[in-house]
């Protein structure tokens, strides 16, 4: 976008200066980029850059000196995303209760990531986003969001329905003949638990700026970190997929992928 404003210079110039003069913006270009003596002395109207802060004059005579003129009187808009709210179920330290929660006694916090959130994401208590939500686990009876580092920051993400139980019913039947024939029933339930296989996968993170970057760890499923300097480079086995800090500026590439075991049903607080 471009805008215009009026470039002035004093009638007391050099009589080396001029009597042209290019003029340059230090964003984008000036239209037109050219002015006389005259049309400077009496207010030269011309077009730039938005984001242009300074125009430099430069005097195209004998004298080849310049000025920077600051561009004053901008107006800088700033615009504030709406907050989203989001009822979830909460829970200090355990997902699965969090998911249960979700039905029984639910919170409401809030974002600024529309109808979805994300690893990445923030969550915060009020409706201004000035006080981050307290650390634990948050669902909607669906999946489940860990935030963690007292930032509101969502460090880690799944599904409530990580487990799966399965029942069987054992009968027995004894009868006796005399005058009456009577019969018993006994019926056993078991109830086992079992869990999806843990996948783990092999990656090679290297770092353009060096900053913090994040996984759950293959063996615990406990959340991981580790800062990488800018230009080095580390090897990690995770069960999610790594994420880093804004601005960190990290190469992620996956190496190889396995299956750890399938012992550990959800991730310890």
């Amino acid at each position: 976008m471009a805008r215009s404003i009026t470039l002035t210079l004093g009638a007391g110039m050099g009589a080396d200066l001029g009597p042209n003069f290019n003029l340059t913006a230090n964003v984008g270009s000036v239209t037109p980029s050219t002015a006389t003596k005259s049309e400077l002395t009496a207010g030269k109207s011309v077009s730039v850059d938005d984001a242009a802060t300074g125009v430099t004059i430069t005097s195209t005579g004998t004298c080849t000196t310049s000025i920077v003129l600051n561009i004053v009187g901008q107006t800088t808009t700033t615009t504030t995303s709406a907050a989203s709210s989001f009822v979830l179920g909460y829970d200090v330290s355990n997902f699965f209760t969090a998911c249960v929660d979700y039905g029984v006694s639910p919170t409401t916090v809030y974002s600024t990531t529309g109808t979805t959130l994300g690893v990445g994401e923030f969550l915060y208590s009020n409706t201004s986003l000035s006080t981050v939500a307290p650390d634990g686990y948050y669902s909607n009876g669906t999946n489940w969001w860990r935030v963690r580092f007292g930032a509101g920051y969502i460090a880690e993400t799944g599904s409530c329905t990580t487990t799966t139980s399965t029942t069987s019913t054992t009968s027995t039947s004894t009868s006796t003949t005399s005058t009456s024939t009577s019969t018993t029933s006994t019926s056993t339930t078991t109830s086992t638990t079992t869990s999806a296989p843990i996948v783990c996968t092999e990656y090679m993170i290297s770092s353009a700026r060096g900053g913090y970057v994040y996984w759950r760890d293959c063996n615990t499923g406990t959340p991981s970190s580790t800062f990488i300097n800018s230009g080095k480079r580390k090897y990690i086995n995770a069960r999610s997929y790594p994420t880093s800090e804004k601005g960190a500026k990290l190469t992620i590439s996956g190496l190889s992928t396995y299956i750890v075991s399938d012992d550990i049903i959800e991730p310890k607080p």
